[in-house]
């Protein structure tokens, strides 16, 4: 399983240019956001190993065609005596919450089941598009490439 996420995460860096400019940054984003939905909610659908790995390959993919994404509008957005300190605060928070998010994972396991926690995240994650969509816009986007 991690492997298929790993080489979904390779496919995307081989990729992110093209799909970019096929699909442009926001789609490319939501994409992701799509791939990752469906990476927490196969194992909560189905026990068959091939959608389940072929639901981390899309996420690992999407995960990398995000990255960039993000990583690109920030270099844009933040000014460059800021980028340290913008840096150091998204990663506090990122992987600030992986911890708990883990946590609550597991304690979702250990009362419900497997299902029940990937059920449970990929409902958290399916709603994330909303505000997605709300906020990254087309014209934000330009407003961000304008600077």
């Amino acid at each position: 399983m991690l492997s298929a996420l790993g080489v979904g995460g390779l496919v995307g860096a081989a990729v992110v240019t093209r799909v970019n400019r096929l699909l442009g940054a926001r789609w490319a984003m939501f994409a992701d956001l799509v791939g990752t939905a469906l990476m927490v909610a196969l194992p909560a659908l189905t026990t068959d190993i091939r959608a389940v790995a072929a639901g981390a390959f899309l996420g690992g993919m999407g995960g990398t065609l995000w990255t960039v994404n993000a990583r690109t509008l920030t270099q844009r957005v933040v000014p460059d005596e800021m980028l340290g300190r913008y840096g150091a605060a998204a990663r506090l928070f990122s992987f600030g919450a992986m911890p708990l998010g883990a946590a609550l994972v597991g304690l979702l396991a250990e009362w419900g089941g497997t299902r029940l926690a990937f059920g449970v995240f990929a409902v958290a994650v399916a709603v994330t598009p909303v505000p997605f969509l709300r906020h990254v816009t087309p014209s934000a986007l330009r407003a961000f490439r304008a600077r």
